[in-house]
């Protein structure tokens, strides 16, 4: 903020610059470092600049430096052009940094262990549903392919942790992983739809050949989050690097 008001110093209508003999200015400090104990404060001279900001006007340093005759009270400057001056204050807190959190160290220990073991349940579903018993089911055939999603999510979300979103390849791990994101709940819509044909009965689902409902079923919930995920980058090469 402006700590005085502002003084304007001219010599007629001429605009004076490049003096060889510096102009001083005194400004009286309006808080003393006693009123401001819990805060540092920095004053600093400046000059309105008519021209900058595109026309608007703005307040700029060139042409002053602090004077060495500065007080506790006074705030000295020298300038070497005459025009519209101000002292501006800046203020910051003195307040002692938040003390340490304790056991945030063991936070990476218990994302790992997470991670880790929601890897571990994910692939012993698939590799159970993936059984000689069971696999030709098509129920089993829906969650293996749930829990690829699933797998494939967890994947790309380990991979954008080591992206900075700036280059082609962290592009593309972003948009995969919108799509496998968006594939787990239609997978599981994919499970309800069967399920729900099972236990209503319904004629037009449980006439179809399995195969061929599967069929409909990953076009449905593979190709759906693939679209929804490749038309914002197709659209604009920056949707998925902000």
């Amino acid at each position: 903020p402006v700590e005085q008001s502002v003084v304007s110093v001219s010599v007629g209508a001429e605009e004076v610059d490049n003096l060889l003999d510096p102009v001083e200015l005194g400004f009286p400090i309006q808080y003393s470092k006693t009123n401001l104990s819990d805060y540092t404060h920095h004053h600093y001279c400046v000059f309105w600049n008519f021209s900058s900001n595109g026309g608007l006007g703005g307040w700029e340093t060139d042409g002053i430096v602090d004077a060495d005759t500065a007080s506790a009270n006074t705030h000295m400057c020298s300038t070497s052009h005459l025009t519209h001056f101000a002292m501006l204050k800046n203020i910051k807190s003195r307040s002692s940094p938040p003390p340490p959190t304790p056991y945030l160290h063991l936070l990476p220990i218990v994302w790992i262990f997470a991670y880790s073991l929601a890897i571990f349940g994910v692939l012993a579903t698939f590799v159970t549903m993936m059984l000689p018993t069971l696999r030709k089911q098509l129920i089993c055939k829906i969650i293996a392919s749930l829990c690829v999603a699933i797998l494939g999510f967890l994947a790309m979300l380990l991979a954008s942790e080591y992206c900075s979103f700036t280059g082609t390849g962290c592009v593309v791990v972003a948009v995969f992983k919108h799509a496998f994101f968006l594939a787990v709940p239609f997978w599981m819509l994919m499970e309800g739809v069967h399920l729900t044909a099972l236990v209503v009965n319904v004629s037009l689902l449980t006439t179809i050949n399995a195969n061929k409902r599967l069929a409909i079923m990953s076009v449905a919930a593979w190709g759906v989050p693939v679209v929804i995920a490749a038309v914002p980058a197709a659209l604009s090469s920056t949707s998925y690097s902000k």
